[in-house]
């Protein structure tokens, strides 16, 4: 019976506690909901607001990034190429022509300037810059007057022979001194065509029509250059001259007589077919001019 009520007295305890410690959970359980519903409304509002700054920032960083995107750089070169015409040049020797030891090149190429990327390298930046592509034209002629003892007048044979190409070239840019830049185009290929934009063709005063010639190759080439940078602002240009070698060989040159050119003054006939020689452009190339942004 003693047991009893000693368990009916702590049950009854235990009811009273738990009713009075229930009531002070939940203030103390309301106060923290009121206290902690305050908080996330604050915390998101300034997560809100740092995240529209930074959307702010990346729309900012996207449009002055596609506002670098749409410029490119223009190359505009003139200079000088030395050729390895020395299988042609024995035809013309066997014919009392003059050789052709080289000839002016000009041209122009396009860059986009976006595509280049920064790779550091120890304490020096390298960068590297793809695609770049250009047009050039290099020139090649002979021109010979012969003077002839049985004759009153003298015949003049001339040798043109222009050749258009296009090309594409890495380049790599390193070691930057103050406004001067070294640049290194390790490899360069194109297509070239003989007889493209202007007629490469044999003509003789004493006779009517020309020696038409025409034929392509595939042609490659490496060069370095030194820049001097003027404006580095998004409209500033450059001063830039290079040195380089071409590898250039026309193996399979084509032949056309046109308007009735029938033959050469030493009586040997000329039928449409394949030059026997090769037109050998390969050689040293140097090369300056200027570059600007657009």
């Amino acid at each position: 019976m003693k047991f009893d009520k000693v368990a009916l007295v702590s049950v009854v305890f235990a009811m009273v506690f738990n009713v009075f410690a229930g009531e002070g959970f939940a203030q103390i359980l309301l106060k923290d909901i009121r206290y902690e519903s305050f908080e996330p409304i604050v915390v998101a509002e300034n997560k809100t607001a740092e995240s529209d700054e930074g959307k702010t920032e990346d729309n900012s960083e996207k449009k002055s990034g596609n506002e670098e995107k749409r410029k490119s750089k223009v190359k505009i070169w003139a200079g000088y190429n030395w050729y390895k015409m020395d299988n042609f040049n024995e035809k013309l020797s066997r014919e009392n022509n003059t050789g052709i030891d080289g000839g002016f090149a000009a041209g122009f190429e396009v860059t986009h300037i976006k595509l280049s990327k920064e790779i550091p390298v120890v304490k020096e930046k390298i960068s590297l810059t793809l695609p770049i592509f250009g047009v050039e034209l290099l020139s090649a002629s002979s021109e010979t007057t012969h003077f002839l003892p049985t004759e009153p007048f003298s015949v003049t044979a001339k040798w043109e022979l222009p050749v258009l190409g296009a090309y594409i070239a890495p380049e790599i840019d390193f070691f930057k001194e103050k406004s001067f830049q070294l640049y290194w185009r390790p490899i360069g290929v194109g297509y070239y065509k003989i007889g493209e934009l202007f007629d490469a063709k044999l003509s003789v005063s004493d006779r009517p029509g020309t020696l038409e010639l025409s034929g392509d190759t595939i042609g490659f080439l490496s060069q370095v250059g030194i820049k001097y940078v003027t404006d580095e602002k998004d409209y500033g240009y450059e001063l830039f001259t290079e040195l380089g070698y071409r590898m250039l060989r026309f193996t399979d040159v084509s032949l056309q007589p046109t308007g009735d050119f029938s033959g050469t003054w030493d009586g040997d006939p000329v039928r449409p077919g394949i030059l026997t020689e090769t037109l050998d452009y390969s050689g040293f190339i140097i090369k300056g001019g200027v570059s600007f942004k657009f």
